[in-house]
């Protein structure tokens, strides 16, 4: 089906709502391609947007939810980890140049315990440091 704007979708459909597989491709070329359920990614998928980034992974109504990985062509980061409601939160590692963060996430910022890495880190890294919860909110460096 095309649309007036340039929008597309391709696949399968269930009482005239995308539903099962298909590709959609929204005006601006940033495609999606995956399980739909009443017009929304829902199920597995691929995002990729016109400016770089590609979300490969677990959708629950349009967003971002369960297991995925970001990647942003641009600048070489990418996050492997657990998505609620569109956000990073739960378990997860960011890779970003020669940074390497893995731990807690929480409405798409780290929080909680976790370990930072930065320096060479395919030859073993220059620098690590960890951070846990302080009890009563705050945070520690060990």
């Amino acid at each position: 089906m095309d649309w007036s704007d340039g929008a597309s979708y391709v696949g399968d459909w269930e009482l005239g709502y995308a539903s099962g597989n298909g590709v959609f491709i929204d005006c601006l070329g940033n495609k999606y391609v995956g399980k739909f359920k009443m017009s929304m990614a829902h199920g597995t998928g691929t995002y990729t947007n016109t400016m770089g980034a590609i979300y490969e992974g677990e959708w629950r109504y349009d967003m971002q939810h369960g297991r995925g990985t970001e990647k942003w062509t641009g600048s070489n980061s990418v996050f492997v980890g657990q998505f609620v409601d569109g956000l990073r939160n739960g378990q997860g590692t960011w890779l970003h140049k020669n940074k390497r963060y893995e731990g807690n996430w929480k409405n798409n910022m780290m929080d909680g315990h976790g370990t930072m890495e930065w320096g060479h880190i395919a030859s073993g890294g220059s620098g690590r440091l960890q951070v846990k919860e302080k009890p009563g909110g705050g945070l520690n460096s060990a």
